[in-house]
């Protein structure tokens, strides 16, 4: 069964987080995964979805996952995937 992977992708400040809590909104009794690449330590985004019924969090904190984190980024998909078998992923 393939999985719908979602990747949303902006400039700090660009409404990334709202658009995100937005479309889990929208899909209300869908087991959405969220894996979530904060810049710093503080890991703000993962913190904001924590409250979302029925989101399953995955974080990769500290740097870019397509730079300098992507084992962190693998792990972390195919960790959703074995586990939680999440309906859709973004």
């Amino acid at each position: 069964m393939s999985v719908p992977v979602h990747i949303i992708s902006g400039f700090l400040g660009s409404g990334k987080t709202t658009t995100l809590l937005d479309l889990l909104a929208q899909r209300p009794g869908e087991r959405a995964a969220v894996i979530v690449n904060d810049f710093g330590e503080a890991s703000l985004d993962a913190s904001r979805f924590t409250d979302e019924a029925g989101v399953q969090i995955a974080d990769i904190p500290g740097s870019c996952v397509c730079c300098t984190a992507p084992e962190g980024f693998g792990a972390a998909l195919t960790k959703l995937l074995d586990e939680v078998k999440p309906d859709r992923i973004f």
